[in-house]
């Protein structure tokens, strides 16, 4: 029997013609994903490719995203990524600002907010500047009501400035959020070098970059004319609605998916298998994405046993290898693999599990050993008599 090495699972490529210096994340590290495929089984060319496709899907699917920031995990750095960066609005009210939620806490973003007279106008007015709470700087964490006007210049106003200048050199570019059209107020948001723009929605007959070009442009004359000593802090409190605005490429999300689900029976059924010659239409389809449609769909969840996290399952029926992939207990897919596997290869239903709340991974008997050591956590009796005193 032929044992591959160093052989991607996905390109096919061995060394030299592709490179193996890396593992690959069974589930996405960014979705709380822990056990890695062993070395040599895909490609740091194939990572690399789907990396910001993996970045897509977990910040622009709104189910994924949406139980991600409530239930994490967290960023590398304790931050959510820029991507994140959304319009958040107090309950009850229309004061928008910009700000992200990790861990279902919502945290507004250094801003500043400014009447749209003003930016019509392009006169200073009166302009408010919310802060989170606590204010952390690079020099440590600072209350509100200790930020002195020379934080505010340097860590807010000085590095708007920089990012300002680097776009309109072409070097960077304005993150925008969308506000409703009837709001009166812009938001200018500086966060991970990023400056962020809270735009109402621009008119019909005028084109999006003609219109930042020229907030950009009264944004510079504002932020020259403002008056620290007018400027007061404030911060939002967690009680807020999210807005959250999608497009959604749902075909490039389905060779996401395909990746993973792949990556979890590469896992259970060894390099082997999954290289046989009846997947390669399956591994083009998730590689160029021609096709991906008839190996992928989208379906309701239905859920059936009490685990949170990402689950995956599949069963061979006759020639056709088919499964079903879950992320975060809420958003399911089917996947068949192909409809030419030689029979008899996959005798009993086969799974693998990552539990975010235990972060733990494991197969469907590390499943059953999981469920009934918490069922018997779940029977054992109360180790305290009635008047509450400890039991002999």
């Amino acid at each position: 029997m032929e044992i591959y090495m160093h052989k991607c699972i996905y390109s096919l490529k061995t060394e030299p013609d592709a490179h193996f210096l890396t593992q690959e994340h069974i589930f996405p590290k960014t979705l709380g994903g822990i056990n890695k495929l062993p070395l040599g089984m895909v490609s740091d060319e194939v990572n690399q490719l789907f990396s910001p496709l993996e970045k897509d899907f977990v910040h622009n699917n709104p189910i994924i995203q949406t139980e991600k920031m409530i239930h994490g995990p967290k960023g590398r750095k304790g931050h959510d990524k820029k991507d994140n960066i959304r319009i958040l609005c107090k309950n009850g009210s229309s004061n928008y600002e910009l700000g992200y939620i990790q861990l279902g806490v919502p945290y507004s973003i250094p801003q500043l907010v400014i009447p749209l007279e003003n930016l019509e106008k392009k006169t200073e007015g009166k302009n408010q500047l919310l802060m989170n709470l606590p204010y952390v700087s690079p020099n440590g964490v600072k209350r509100v009501d200790s930020i002195s006007q020379k934080d505010v210049e340097s860590e807010l106003l000085h590095p708007m400035f920089q990012c300002i200048d680097a776009i309109e050199k072409g070097e960077s570019r304005a993150q925008i959020r969308l506000l409703p059209k009837d709001t009166r107020n812009i938001l200018i948001g500086y966060f991970k070098d990023n400056l962020f723009l809270g735009l109402p929605k621009i008119a019909e007959d005028m084109e999006q970059h003609e219109y930042v070009s020229h907030a950009l442009d009264c944004i510079k004359g504002i932020l020259m004319s403002i008056k620290l000593g007018e400027l007061h802090p404030h911060y939002s409190k967690n009680n807020v609605t999210l807005n959250l605005d999608w497009k959604i490429n749902l075909y490039q999300h389905y060779r996401v998916v395909a990746k993973i689900a792949f990556n979890c029976l590469a896992k259970l059924c060894g390099q082997e298998f999954v290289l046989q010659p009846c997947f390669d239409t399956f591994r083009k389809a998730i590689l160029t994405g021609k096709g991906i449609e008839r190996f992928v769909q989208w379906i309701p969840y239905k859920k059936s046993i009490p685990i949170y996290g990402h689950l995956f399952g599949c069963i061979q029926m006759g020639h056709i290898l088919t499964g079903q992939i879950t992320f975060y207990t809420a958003c399911s897919f089917q996947v068949t693999f192909t409809d030419s596997l030689a029979l008899h290869q996959i005798e009993n239903p086969i799974g693998y599990i990552c539990d975010l709340k235990k972060q733990k991974e494991y197969d469907l008997d590390g499943l059953a050993h999981e469920l009934a050591k918490q069922e018997e956590e779940n029977c054992q009796p109360s180790s305290l008599g009635r008047n509450g005193s400890a039991a002999n």
